[in-house]
């Protein structure tokens, strides 16, 4: 969290000064503070906020994702910040200045490609970012994957499912996910891939009301990808 940060939590939360020193102190506590950025008054305070808001993109999309998260029974405050960490990192990369093409299946497929030529090392890396990918794409863009299955130039959700969750777990199995401390979580992603990827629809569909718009978008990338 950024200092901007703590002083939104605050104005939020704290009604007099004497709440805002504690509201501050149990914010610098890991523990207090998940059960702080939980608070209802402050997801509607995120969701009401026009203009240049007064936090950062870790804020806005943790207090999203765990909210949604919360609504499917996933729990795990480390699962909720994993998966706005991965949304923040797609989303940057997508929206650098040069342009970029919408890969999404041909990716997917260049990735289990280059899985057959990949030493030990990079087989976790390709696993690691198969299973990031398939929840971005599936989690964010569920009008892309229906009606790319619905005309026949992709596959469906169980497809991104079963790879996403069988990537993650692969992952998970591998020395370097426990040296870096993420054998666990990534081994709960591949048993909860569906729960999250759900979680994600409903919070892009119902909390950004994304709906229509991607539904627009994802009907005109269809559309020049399938007579390509």
């Amino acid at each position: 969290m950024t200092d901007q940060d703590f002083e939104f939590v605050a104005d939020v939360l704290a009604r007099t000064r004497r709440d805002r020193a504690l509201v501050q102190s149990l914010l610098a506590d890991p523990d207090s503070r998940d059960h702080l950025l939980d608070h209802p008054d402050l997801f509607a305070a995120i969701l009401c906020t026009e203009g240049l808001a007064p936090f950062s993109a870790n804020l806005f999309f943790y207090v999203l994702v765990r909210r949604a998260f919360l609504r499917f029974d996933l729990t795990d405050p480390l699962l909720a910040d994993y998966c706005s960490s991965l949304l923040i990192t797609f989303i940057t990369y997508h929206s650098e200045p040069e342009e970029r093409e919408p890969t999404h299946f041909a990716y997917l497929i260049d990735h289990l490609r280059a899985l057959s030529e990949a030493s030990r090392r990079e087989v976790f890396f390709l696993h690691h970012q198969l299973g990031n990918y398939s929840l971005f794409l599936t989690g964010m863009f569920p009008g892309y994957v229906r009606y790319q299955a619905r005309h026949h130039f992709g596959p469906g959700f169980r497809y991104y499912e079963d790879l996403g969750a069988m990537s993650f777990q692969i992952a998970a199995r591998h020395e370097i996910a426990a040296s870096a401390d993420l054998a666990d979580l990534l081994e709960e992603l591949a048993i909860n891939f569906r729960s999250a990827r759900r979680a994600l629809n409903h919070m892009a569909e119902g909390y950004l009301r994304l709906g229509d718009e991607l539904e627009r978008l994802v009907v005109r990338v269809g559309a020049g990808q399938a007579s390509s």
